[in-house]
């Protein structure tokens, strides 16, 4: 568990419902960097995390997070089903194709790996509104390159 409040606060929660389970749970808490590191050389029991996709290609990173070698598959998750559903929306043609498949992906990753939504994380960018010609990207990833102040 990363060492900040908000994540300790989160740990202790998730202990009491898994202890009210049966589970004998014990919580480690590190620096970030720490426990980022265990994800990807797989020393844990569970995490808690999530996954950012992009709006212009989720994609992408639902490929890299349940495929079996993606770079974002902490888990480990290895399912031909799941990885079919993967192929099926990096490959529908157009929206109404886009939807189906993200129905089907969903549907696949529920029954496949196991999770609990805890929270949901809202992204804000907040710039005066005297400042003008600033470029929004991706992951609120703001350019000023062309900014200015209008007085």
């Amino acid at each position: 568990m990363a060492d900040s409040p908000e994540n300790m606060e989160s740990g202790v929660a998730v202990k009491a419902l898994l202890d009210a389970a049966g589970f004998n749970v014990t919580i480690q808490s590190q620096p970030v960097a720490q426990v980022v590191a265990r994800q990807f050389t797989g020393d844990y029991e569970a995490v808690i995390g999530g996954l950012s996709p992009s709006d212009a290609d989720p994609a992408s990173t639902f490929a890299s997070a349940m495929t079996p070698g993606g770079s974002l598959n902490i888990p480990g998750v290895d399912d031909p089903e799941l990885t079919k559903a993967v192929t099926a929306f990096k490959a529908a043609g157009d929206l109404e194709a886009q939807k189906a498949a993200a129905t089907d992906l969903q549907e696949v990753y529920n029954r496949v790996v196991p999770f609990a939504v805890m929270a949901n994380a809202q992204e804000y960018v907040v710039v005066d509104d005297s400042v003008k010609g600033v470029s929004p990207s991706l992951y609120s990833t703001m350019f000023f390159d062309g900014a200015f102040v209008q007085e």
